[in-house]
């Protein structure tokens, strides 16, 4: 059973067991899981009022408030509570029932418990389903394109100045499936918090120059990058590895998703107190309604105009993962048929001119 099922059954037998009116039950971060004999709005306003009476009254162990039992969940996720409030049926609660809900609760805790761990057990197993299916997918046309040359280089087939021709077509689609595989790699790493960074103080524009130019082989002539860098320093304490993994995928998006060319402008600014890289483009842009997968895991937008668009659907998500374990964030402004602009915003570091 999912969590929500588990606990709405367990608070139905909670307010059955004691005879009480009304019930509810809070997880550890304190959401409403369940509630019973009342609107979800009420519940809460009944919650407030019961939980904000004397502690002391309660203890750690939870009991009576009138004529209320409250009982501490010690969940994974920290403390949650049990309320179950007397009615017609039973107008006043006594230490029977007190009891009887604490046995009980004991019991729920532990049931909720591992339906958190199921439930991240499937979330996993999915996960790893979409990587296979993703993998085979994805790396099944560049790498029988790269098998196809090699075969033919083998067979003596290909002519030096055809291996000439053929040779950056070739280093594109292995660095495109190294870039996939990279992508993958690290996703798990940052499911499993795994994902190590190694912060060192850094000009941002030295790291954007650095990315642009490994980039001038794939913009060419028809993706122009137009970088605008301020004339003072810029300085950031990050991951430079990881803050140029972020602008290379932005700067490579917005080459993808420009397929009929177009400027691309790399803006690096200091607003307040902090770092600003804004990569901007010309092409087809996102609409409001898919601006809600933006950002999720394997959140592809996909349209007549992306079908034929390699990519994981990962890239993104990864890369305001990666900024907001540095303190940062990556923002999306888009509409459809006017391009976009990604913004990476990092602290600046201490001491540095505002």
């Amino acid at each position: 059973s999912s969590r929500a099922g588990l606990a709405d059954r367990a608070l139905e037998w909670a307010v059955r067991l004691v005879g009480a009116e009304f019930g509810m039950l809070l997880d550890g971060d304190g959401t409403l899981v369940a509630v019973r004999g009342a609107t979800p709005e009420l519940a809460v306003a009944r919650a407030t009022s019961l939980l904000g009476s004397d502690n002391q009254v309660l203890g750690s162990a939870g009991g009576l408030v009138g004529s209320a039992i409250i009982l501490p969940l010690p969940l994974d996720t920290g403390t949650g509570y049990l309320l179950a409030q007397a009615g017609p049926f039973t107008p006043v609660f006594g230490l029977d029932e007190v009891v009887r809900l604490r046995q009980y609760a004991a019991a729920v805790t532990a049931a909720l418990d591992r339906t958190r761990v199921s439930e991240r057990v499937l979330a996993l197993e999915e996960v790893k389903s979409r990587f296979l299916k993703l993998a085979s997918h994805e790396l099944r046309g560049p790498l029988a394109l790269v098998k196809g040359y090699m075969s033919m280089l083998s067979e003596g087939v290909l002519s030096q100045d055809e291996l000439q021709r053929v040779m950056p077509m070739i280093q594109g689609r292995l660095e495109q499936m190294t870039g996939m595989l990279n992508e993958m790699l690290d996703t798990a790493r940052l499911e499993d918090n795994r994902l190590e960074l190694k912060a060192e103080l850094f000009d941002v524009r030295h790291a954007v120059a650095a990315v642009t130019d490994a980039l001038k082989p794939q913009t060419g002539t028809l993706h122009p990058v137009r970088v605008r860098v301020p004339p003072h320093a810029v300085p950031v304490v990050a991951d430079r590895a990881r803050v140029e993994t972020i602008v290379t995928n932005l700067i490579d998006n917005a080459i993808k998703y420009s397929p009929r060319g177009g400027d691309i402008d790399c803006i690096v600014e200091v607003r307040g107190s902090e770092a600003l890289v804004a990569v901007t483009d010309h092409g087809i842009g996102i609409s409001g309604e898919d601006m809600k997968t933006l950002f999720t895991r394997f959140g592809r937008i996909t349209s007549d105009a992306t079908v034929s668009i390699p990519g994981t659907g990962l890239g993104l998500y990864l890369s305001r993962e990666l900024a907001r374990m540095q303190q940062g964030d990556l923002t999306a402004r888009s509409q459809a048929g006017e391009g976009s602009t990604f913004t990476l915003q990092l602290p600046l570091a201490v001491g540095a001119p505002a």
